[in-house]
């Protein structure tokens, strides 16, 4: 969990704007897969701002992409944890995709969303090591977002799933409330580990026709 989930640039770059009063470019994706670079929030200098990270991280001791980790341990844990201290970034998403096998053995897909089609996945924020640092973003037009821009990864945060999600998947995404935005980016704000026991959202689930 949670291996794929969908942006939309619009409400996305819409609502962004309207409640941080920043720009915030994003293209549509109704299938961002691991490794691919995607548009996170980051608070840097005291301001919120657009960063693109690659989904996930591969230690040394790592035989695979490690795309997710657990809120309940990522405070602990000596992988996760100084990220968690003084990296903590945003995903801004539609939704997520979770797959449940039916008694054929078929395999159902469902979407995960909210009537504001917007949501802020938690996640936690690494530089990739030897390699230079290189700018892969591009925007709507093509053109660089920001030429000195570092070369990030990120890794997604999960917790137990609610009421709705639980008969389909045992884990979601842990959603930062919007009014929280900034408790949760503000490495120097300790209260951010209240957030990890954040109240869970109101979830719609749709079955997506494969």
């Amino acid at each position: 969990m949670c291996g794929r989930f969908n942006v939309i640039d619009d409400p996305i770059t819409q609502s962004i704007m309207e409640l941080l009063g920043i720009k915030f470019e994003v293209t549509t994706n109704d299938n961002v897969c691991p490794s691919e670079l995607v548009s996170t929030l980051s608070l840097s200098n005291g301001k919120i701002t657009q960063i693109n990270s690659n989904w996930g991280i591969k230690p040394d001791w790592a035989n695979k992409l490690l795309i997710n980790a657990q809120s309940e341990t990522v405070a602990q844990k000596k992988t996760f944890k100084q990220a968690f201290l003084s990296h903590r970034c945003l995903i801004p998403l539609s939704g997520w995709y979770e797959w449940l096998s039916n008694d054929q053995g078929k395999k159902q897909k469902y979407l995960f969303s909210n009537d504001e089609q917007v949501f802020y996945m938690a996640a936690i924020m690494f530089q990739k090591q030897s390699e230079p640092e290189v700018n892969l973003a591009l925007d709507l037009f093509g053109e660089p977002l920001e030429k000195t821009q570092p070369n990030k990864q990120f890794v997604s945060l999960t917790t137990r799933a609610n009421h709705q999600c639980q008969p389909i998947h045992s884990r979601m995404p842990l959603i930062i409330p919007k009014e929280r935005i900034r408790q949760w980016l503000d490495s120097e704000n300790e209260q951010a580990v209240e957030l990890l026991h954040a109240e869970l959202p109101s979830i719609n689930i749709t079955k997506v026709k494969s």
